[in-house]
């Protein structure tokens, strides 16, 4: 039977042949054998290669994400010198941000300095009148006021209603809740710093927070079908006024201080409620897209919004 020698080479010079029979750790395989080596040596190595190739190509997965990581920290979290990405991240968030500054810097300028002043008794008498403070002494309040006066106290809630939870700033943002609680008395003034301090996307909710205060009663659609219907009754009430009770309001917004900042804030909540609408559809992921141009119409549109919308996706909900 021949052989075949599993072994180096042997050696060419004379005499060799002797000394490699004598070695003890030489190994002598059949030749039917050989070519049965040769397959089961080639899985082999084909299955340490793909072996390596796995592990590089997790290995590159993990420093990708690693770098990933590693970049949404520093566009998050700066030092404040602009030298790095780090900085940089910060840096244009407050530059994108500047115009909600200047806006609520300057109406707050606008409303102590340049609004019309002429009737400082009269806007007390109102305020009184308006706050029940007063008893009847002969005379109506104008209804468009009073529907005004009513909405400023409607809208802050629509706003509550979209900001928490899908317009919380991310975990360790600004809180939204005491921004939301103080634009019950002071309206935009109170909301437009938040907006400049926003930064998205929302953390998730968990289920013992749906359960509770104020996510219990903020997604309620009881909440909301109450919205819509003070938002229709308000509405209609404006509309109903007569053409002589909406020129005296004009006179009014042209000399009262009062009615004229209570007006442009009730304008500035009705043009910025919109985004927050898109913004609340955006992340629960609602097919609704076509009541964005709805909430356009002041005070009835968001409010048809809220009673319409979805609940949280389960995307936004921890178990």
């Amino acid at each position: 039977m021949a052989f075949a020698l599993a072994a180096s080479p042997l050696p060419s010079r004379p005499g060799s042949l002797p000394r490699l029979r004598r070695n003890r750790n030489l190994v002598v395989v059949p030749v039917r054998c050989r070519s049965q080596l040769q397959s089961q040596h080639r899985r082999l190595v084909l299955r340490l290669c793909a072996t390596t190739e796995t592990k590089e190509a997790e290995k590159e997965e993990e420093d990708a994400l690693a770098a990933d990581e590693s970049g949404g920290a520093s566009g998050r979290i700066g030092d404040g010198n602009g030298d790095s990405g780090d900085g940089g991240g910060d840096g244009l968030r407050w530059l994108s941000n500047a115009p909600v500054y200047v806006l609520w810097a300057g109406l707050i300028g606008y409303a102590f300095t340049m609004a019309p002043n002429q009737t400082p008794y009269r806007d007390q008498l109102f305020v009184e009148k308006l706050l029940l403070l007063r008893g009847d002494e002969g005379f109506s309040i104008n209804p468009v006021l009073v529907t005004v006066w009513f909405s400023m106290g409607l809208l802050p809630l629509i706003y509550a209603m979209l900001l928490i939870p899908t317009g919380r700033s991310e975990k360790g943002g600004v809180p939204v809740w005491p921004f939301s609680l103080v634009s019950f008395f002071t309206g935009i003034f109170a909301l437009l710093p938040y907006f400049g301090l926003w930064n998205p996307p929302p953390p998730r909710v968990t289920k013992q927070e749906l359960s509770t205060w104020p996510l219990v009663v903020l997604e309620s659609k009881i909440l909301s079908f109450f919205v819509a219907a003070c938002a229709l009754g308000l509405a209609a009430k404006a509309a109903l006024s007569n053409s002589e009770s909406w020129s005296q309001y004009l006179g009014f917004f042209r000399e009262s201080r009062f009615i004229h900042v209570m007006s442009i804030d009730f304008v500035l909540l009705n043009l910025l409620v919109v985004f927050w609408v898109f913004n609340d559809i955006t992340f629960r992921r609602s097919n609704n897209s076509w009541l964005i141009p709805v909430s356009i119409i002041p005070l009835v549109g968001p409010a048809l919004y809220l009673l319409l919308r979805p609940g949280l996706p389960p995307q936004m909900v921890d178990e």
